[in-house]
């Protein structure tokens, strides 16, 4: 009954995505929400803000399984999931708006976990949980508890990963091709997990669906970006499906380009600053369209910088290095969930 579950959930926010991606598209392009492709010699315009479509079906199809599963906690999980990642969402809406500053937007989006933290400590005076705050880690298990710690990390773990994704959307297809590989190796791992992560394995279906998609439209070249709103809500959801399926280890280590480049972006401009006002940009195009890592030290040291330190590369082969980067990740995820489930550390015995 799950795998009937997976595929109709991965065929719907397919399906549903192709429907209504081409029609946000028009619409928002009618409202004016265009933006510049800077890393082309042209200037082309885009059509920006897209991931509302995403937003929209994640939120959508996540609904139908409540419809069909009579399991209190996998409908309260679906509850949580819908809230903490439309408010998410919501808050990436207003900063492609409004323009949200870079401190106030990882404390709002930090913020967003307050239904995720409130509901599980209700249920846990009832003897239920919406996710563990003992997670298993390779050869160990749970044998190494971050019980108080876990709770802390929650907020942080939310803002993180909106930012960290948000980040990672510098080139055409840069975030959404390796976020198709993130949510297939959750769902992989989500299956592998002992017992099954049923609401893993379910949230990444719909995403991995969305996400394909989307890659479509946003691979080079591009004919649509997804504006923060996008980019808030594939992290919301990416945090929301380590939480409530017990997969933070795997999700930190497929995740692991995301985690690298926020870690760098971060360290060399030392703290949350909009990318509009960092004066020396981390790249530059050069005449033959190629684009090139600036040489300025007070540039901030990118992911994407990184990658072109032996040379110039072209903006889909910038996009491809992510891509197997993140591959190479995904396979190293799936090991991580064999030592941590399938191999286990059996102490000495002791006199």
């Amino acid at each position: 009954m799950l795998s009937l579950f997976i595929i109709i959930l991965f065929v719907v926010s397919l399906v549903l995505m192709r429907v209504l991606l081409p029609f946000f598209m028009k619409w928002l392009k009618e409202k004016g929400k265009i933006g510049i492709d800077v890393h082309k010699l042209n200037k082309p315009e885009v059509t920006e803000m897209g991931g509302i479509t995403i937003l929209i079906v994640a939120c959508v199809v996540a609904l139908i399984p409540m419809i069909f599963i009579n399991d209190f906690i996998i409908r309260m999980q679906i509850i949580i999931f819908i809230s903490v990642v439309g408010l998410v969402g919501l808050i990436g809406l207003l900063d492609d708006l409004y323009r949200l500053g870079s401190k106030i937007k990882p404390l709002l989006t930090a913020g967003a976990s307050l239904p995720l933290i409130i509901a599980n400590l209700i249920l846990i005076q009832g003897g239920q949980k919406i996710f563990s705050i003992d997670p298993n880690f390779p050869l160990v298990g749970n044998a190494f508890q971050i019980t108080v710690l876990y709770w802390l990390l929650i907020p942080i773990a939310i803002a993180m990963a909106a930012n960290a994704v948000n980040m990672m959307d510098v080139v055409n297809g840069a975030m959404s091709g390796p976020c198709i590989v993130v949510f297939g190796t959750l769902l992989i791992c989500s299956l592998m997990k002992n017992p099954i992560s049923e609401i893993g394995a379910l949230l990444s279906a719909i995403m991995l669906g969305v996400m394909i998609i989307f890659y479509k439209y946003n691979r080079f070249p591009a004919r649509i970006f997804s504006g923060d709103v996008g980019a808030f809500t594939i992290g919301g959801a990416l945090a929301m499906i380590a939480i409530m399926g017990g997969l933070e280890v795997v999700t930190i280590v497929v995740a692991m380009p995301f985690v690298v480049n926020a870690f760098q972006i971060l360290s060399s401009v030392r703290g949350f600053v909009e990318g509009r006002k960092i004066k020396e940009r981390p790249s530059i195009v050069q005449p033959d369209g190629k684009i090139a890592a600036t040489r300025g030290a007070k540039a901030p040291i990118t992911l994407m910088r990184l990658t072109m330190a032996k040379g110039p590369l072209k903006e889909n082969e910038i996009a491809r290095h992510f891509m197997v980067l993140t591959l190479f990740c995904g396979v190293l995820a799936i090991i991580t969930m064999i030592l941590t489930y399938y191999i286990y550390f059996i102490p000495p015995n002791l006199p």
